[in-house]
């Protein structure tokens, strides 16, 4: 229990980032995806249900798969459904801070550090490629 503790007191700018980043982009887990978001959950389902052979069969440009495999991932396990598609891009949006946190504090220092997450987790454009996992 110490060491939670710790942990927590150590790093509370991250939670709070965190926490702040999970009550912007909550709302919106499950809605349903448009324009790009649309096009991305359609292809993620075309390599769910045939793998490569038809997600290239039915699209002419194709980024790198990372994202339909995750996608597919999350398919097999939460079921076909928009909460399996976004919680992609919630997931990595805490990565993200997660990421930048421990960069910017061993870089700079933990002011820093603090700072850089809280900006990051309310960033709209952060938040917005959040919702869908953008492959932008």
């Amino acid at each position: 229990m110490k060491n939670i503790y710790k942990i927590l007191k150590s790093n509370w700018p991250l939670f709070t980032a965190q926490s702040i980043y999970l009550l912007l982009l909550g709302p919106f887990i499950g809605i349903l995806p448009y324009l790009d978001g649309g096009i991305d959950l359609v292809q993620i389902n075309d390599f769910y249900t045939g793998g490569f052979a038809q997600l290239f069969s039915n699209w002419g440009s194709v980024h790198p798969p990372l994202k339909v495999i995750l996608g597919s991932i999350s398919f097999s396990v939460l079921g076909v459904n928009t909460l399996a598609y976004t919680l992609i891009g919630l997931v990595f949006g805490l990565l993200g801070l997660t990421g930048m946190w421990f960069l910017v504090k061993k870089l700079y220092n933990r002011k820093v550090a603090g700072i850089s997450v809280l900006l990051l987790s309310t960033s709209p454009l952060f938040l917005a490629n959040g919702l869908f996992a953008m492959t932008d």
